[in-house]
């Protein structure tokens, strides 16, 4: 953790400041975990507990904790302002010719505790009227007040919250009594606030204001997602505030302070793979103005440090912080330190708040990211028993792809899914699809956290079931001079190849099926003309196989017919005693449909439910020949 710190100097006032121009850096490093360690400095003095080692002009000394880098705190930045504003009343400083800047309570005495004890109290009190809706419980206004800052209640006021009355000029505000102190509190048409607060006690009158002339609000917005690689940064000016206080004594003024600061914030945040913050960085710069009853005192600092989100700390051990500035070789008074110390705890603690804030928001799957599927979800069918990859991605809303992820699947449906996680930012899956699923769709559930958030999404494809097939088919065969033709139908029915068998083969089995048989011609050998029609039936059981992932699929076909031989009567015999007696023929040698020749049988087709061709055979003996055609469609 490193702080530079450039130290106050009094206006035109001290001759040896302005020969020396002073700038002073103080530098802290701390060799701790969450930061790389800065090299070891030349030697410096042992530091009591309670203290750092810090750098004035090259010179070591030792400044107490409390001051540079203080532990967050929940407390309304507007709050902390006003306490950094009170504490730096008690700024004292010389000038030139012993002129000095007394501390407030040294110039007006004891009414000073009172008055300011009311003031903060004030202060709170209008935080928390002003950070609720009108109907929300004061319990709830209280705890949202304590993440407030002037940005909030500009937009309370501008969207016309409790007591607010719109007045000339396009200025909203409104005013009230809170603990003895009279508050007004309103917004100037340019975007600025204006808060003005009175309290007489001992006599003494305290007129408090303060002013943001310039709304800076829209400048260190921190977006509500993460980029693809995990950062989630803001930059830009937090706020322009300024602090006026003025004591009258019986009409006559005994002190005039006014204090104004600029502060310029970057924080950049870093999301890891689980979705969680790791860090946060923080760069704090502030300027700070104090006039102190016609003495300028100027400061600039600059803070670096990095939050631990997963502990919400600095560090593992304790936080270290920055003590007083020197001028000119003279220690300042501490109270401008602590009071910019106290302004940075609560914008950590905001920080810290905001940050968490967005953290939560993207744990809801999809609301920082979404999950990209190749192939896409329900644009390509399977198959039962097919296996295919899919490729999975986290989008972020921001743009761009994450950088890293962890998946896990979750839900598997007909079908698995391997591997079930992956720490892979961009993994690839493969599965199977069931054999005998019990539904028609294939489906996966997958969950990633990852540097752009939190996403989940249902990975689907429909199965095309194939269950039946049935349909058409004829023949023509030649075999020793006789003609024979056939038409015929057929079903086919899936059978279960058995449990633990896999695979992208279908296996099925002849239902039903018969052919009429019409034969024709001249046997060999005989006298007479052979002629006749019968039906014949087809060997139950007769195989049909579909294999195949995706097309184009491949497919045969072999049944046989039963053995009973086709009917025909002799005709036109030589001798004529011989027509109209059976002609006597043999079983039917060639099958009733077959796919191919022996050894050939396989087609192809490219979808799924439909199967035609044809096929030819010759043999065994001369002469024999076969064609078939056939027209089939399967059904789930």
């Amino acid at each position: 953790m490193r702080m530079h710190w450039i130290a106050a100097r009094p206006r035109g006032t001290l001759r040896r400041m302005r020969r020396a121009a002073v700038a002073l850096a103080l530098v802290l490093s701390a060799s701790i975990w969450l930061i790389a360690a800065a090299p070891a400095p030349a030697k410096v003095r042992r530091c009591t507990k309670g203290t750092v080692q810090v750098k004035v002009r090259s010179r070591a000394t030792c400044i107490a904790k409390r001051l540079a880098v203080p532990a967050p705190v929940s407390t309304a930045p507007a709050l902390a302002q006003l306490r950094g504003a009170l504490t730096l009343t008690q700024v004292g400083f010389t000038a030139r010719g012993g002129r000095r800047a007394a501390p407030l309570s040294r110039r007006v005495g004891r009414s000073w505790a009172t008055a300011r004890a009311r003031l903060l109290r004030a202060m709170s009190a209008t935080i928390s009227r002003f950070a609720g809706a009108p109907r929300q419980h004061p319990a709830e206004r209280t705890a949202r007040a304590a993440a407030s800052d002037a940005c909030q209640v500009i937009d309370v006021l501008s969207q016309g919250g409790p007591g607010v009355d719109s007045g000339p000029g396009g200025t909203f505000g409104g005013s009230f009594t809170s603990g003895g102190v009279g508050v007004s509190l309103g917004v100037t048409s340019s975007g600025g606030m204006q808060l003005g607060m009175q309290t007489t006690t001992g006599g003494d009158t305290y007129t408090m204001t303060y002013e943001s002339g310039e709304s800076e609000c829209t400048k260190h917005a921190l977006p509500a997602c993460p980029e693809a690689d995990g950062s989630l940064n803001a930059y830009g000016t937090k706020g322009k505030v300024g602090f006026s206080l003025t004591v009258t004594r019986g009409g006559k003024v005994l002190s005039k302070r006014s204090y104004a600061k600029t502060i310029t914030v970057e924080t950049k945040g870093q999301v890891a793979d689980d979705a969680k913050l790791d860090f946060v960085d923080v760069r704090y710069s502030e300027t700070t103005v104090l006039v102190a009853d016609g003495l300028r005192y100027t400061s600039y600092g600059t803070r670096l440090t990095r939050i631990d989100m997963r502990s919400g700390t600095y560090a593992p051990g304790e936080s270290v912080s920055i003590g007083s500035a020197a001028q000119a070789g003279e220690l300042v008074n501490t109270a401008g330190l602590e009071a910019d110390a106290g302004d940075f705890a609560a914008f950590v603690g905001k920080t810290i708040g905001d940050y968490r804030s967005r953290e939560s928001a993207w744990q809801s799957p999809g609301a920082c990211a979404k999950l990209a599927f190749d192939p896409a979800r329900d644009t390509v069918d399977v198959v039962q028993g097919a296996t295919g990859t899919l490729h999975g991605q986290v989008q972020a809303v921001r743009g761009g792809t994450a950088a890293k992820a962890r998946w896990t699947l979750s839900g598997q449906q007909n079908g698995t899914f391997t591997p079930e996680s992956s720490n892979d930012g961009a993994p690839t899956f493969s599965y199977t699809v069931a054999s005998d699923p019990d539904g028609e769709t294939l489906s996966v559930t997958a969950h990633a956290t990852s540097t752009a958030g939190v996403a989940e999404d249902t990975w689907s494809q429909k199965i095309k079931k194939l269950t039946t097939i049935s349909g058409t088919f004829t023949g023509h065969a030649t075999d020793v001079g006789l003609s024979y033709d056939w038409t015929g139908t057929a079903t086919f029915t899936r059978t279960p190849l058995g449990a633990g068998v896999t695979g992208a083969t279908w296996v099925f089995q002849l239902a039903s099926g018969q052919a009429t048989v019409t034969v024709s011609g001249s046997q060999i050998g005989s006298s007479c003309q052979q002629t006749g029609t019968s039906t014949i039936g087809l060997f139950p059981k007769s195989p049909w196989t579909v294999a195949g992932t995706a097309a184009p699929f491949s497919y045969q076909v072999n049944a046989a017919f039963l053995p009973d031989p086709p009917q025909a009567t002799n005709t036109s015999c030589a001798d004529p005693k011989q027509n109209g007696t059976p002609a006597g023929l043999g079983s039917m040698s060639p099958a009733a449909l077959q796919s191919g020749d022996n050894g050939t049988l396989g087609k192809t087709t490219d979808d799924f439910y439909a199967y035609s061709g044809s096929a030819d055979a010759t043999g065994p003996a001369d002469g024999q020949t076969v064609h078939w055609t056939w027209s089939f469609t399967g059904s789930p």
